[in-house]
Formats: structure tokens, C-alpha cells, sequence
């Protein structure tokens, strides 16, 4: 008889940056359930875009529904500016407690003073990572398809077959959809339109942000 393994791979990080959990889907500032979904919790959980890490956390263990491992590289940029790093707890004053298993550095860590420069080397030294920038946000529905589909023209909107699986067929004629018909496509395919831009572009710039504008004699 084969015995027991011993060791098991380490639980990964958890990425409480994104609104829901596995399965669970953005709808504005909710999270509705999958058809997979077969926990204790309500399908409908309100406000969840507005809840701490901690409280997801919890929120996790209670509904029986992990949050995705945090990814090699986050989507939005790494939350420098958060206290503490990532599955550290916050206790106050920007000291921090490393989870139990944590034992390459010191596991109690007063942040509070430290700058970009001392996380990064903080980072680097003791093998943690900062949690990602947060996801959640306003939808922009100016946009023809949802994240992830295709604009094919005239409205023909095709998913991306290695992202996608949604209840709902590759393609969608979405001609006429206004606001209100776009966030009900979101609630029954299982999809989010882009973000918001949180600013307006100015476009009369002579060159696109962090570019210097050179002399013309120097480019001919």
C-alpha cells in the first residue's frame, strides 16, 4: 500500500483585490453565484466591492468559496500604498503580523515608516508580495462588447474561446443594447463591460503622457 503524502503544496495567496470569488460574478457592486455555486450563502451577496480583506477572508471560509490565487503579475499594478503585505494582518499603526506559517523573516513588522523603496526591498528579501490594485469599479458601457469579446462589426460580439466560459454562445448580436440591456447581458452570460476611465484624455497634448517633446531641428 502506497503510503501517505506528508507534504502538500503550500495554500496559495489568496487575491482579495478582485470583487467576487470563484464563483461568484460581478453584478455593480454585488456578487451573484454561478450555477456551480453550492454553498451555505445567499446567490445574491450585496455589498461585497466595499468589503476589507479581511472581511472577504472571512466572508470566504463562511460561503465555502476560495478567491482566485493572486497572479504572477497583477492586472491593475502592484497596491504599493496598502500597509501591510499581502495575507499580513493589520493590527494598527501600520504594525503587521505574517500569517502563522510565515518564518523567512521577522513575523511581527512595524511598516508604518517605511517608503516604496524599503516594501521593494522588504519584498525581495523576505519572499512576500504588496496585494494587487483592487478591480472593482464603474463600467463603461460606451463600449461595444464586454471585456474580453471581440468587436467583429455591426455589433457582433465574439468571445474569447481561451477566457470565456459563460453560459452564453460565443456570439452575440448586441445591436440596440442600451445601459440597462448591456448590464442584463452581464447578469446572464457571466460578463463585465470595461472599466471606467477615471479621467478625461486630452488628446490636445503634442505627445502622449511621460513623452518629451523635442526640439525639431533634432529629429530633422
Amino acid at each position: 500500500m502506497l503510503a501517505e503524502p506528508t507534504d502538500f503544496p503550500p495554500e496559495c495567496q489568496r487575491d482579495y483585490s478582485v470583487q467576487c470569488s470563484k464563483s461568484f460574478f460581478p453584478v455593480s457592486t454585488q456578487c451573484w453565484a454561478k450555477p456551480s455555486y453550492s454553498g451555505p450563502c445567499e446567490r445574491k451577496q450585496r455589498g461585497m466591492a466595499q468589503m476589507s480583506d479581511e472581511q472577504k477572508e472571512s466572508w470566504s471560509i463562511a460561503c465555502e468559496d476560495n478567491y482566485p490565487c493572486l497572479p504572477e503579475q497583477c492586472p491593475r499594478g502592484t497596491d504599493w500604498e496598502r500597509t501591510c503585505p499581502a495575507g499580513w494582518r493589520h493590527v494598527s499603526g501600520g504594525l503587521c503580523v505574517a500569517p502563522a506559517d510565515f518564518d523567512q523573516c521577522d513575523a511581527k513588522v512595524q511598516f508604518a515608516a517605511f517608503s516604496l523603496q524599503d516594501k521593494h526591498a522588504f519584498a525581495q528579501k523576505c519572499g512576500v508580495r504588496w496585494p494587487c490594485r483592487r478591480l472593482s469599479c464603474a463600467r463603461d458601457y460606451s463600449s461595444v462588447c464586454p471585456e474580453y469579446w471581440h468587436d467583429e462589426g455591426d455589433s457582433i460580439c465574439h468571445a474569447n474561446p481561451n477566457i470565456y466560459t459563460g453560459p452564453c454562445p460565443m456570439y452575440a448580436n448586441l445591436t440596440g443594447f442600451d445601459n440597462e440591456l448591456k448590464e442584463n447581458f452581464e447578469i446572464v452570460c457571466f460578463v463585465a463591460w470595461p472599466c471606467a476611465s477615471l479621467c478625461e484624455r486630452d488628446f490636445s497634448a503634442k505627445c502622449p503622457l511621460a513623452w518629451r517633446l523635442l526640439c525639431p531641428w533634432m529629429y530633422g
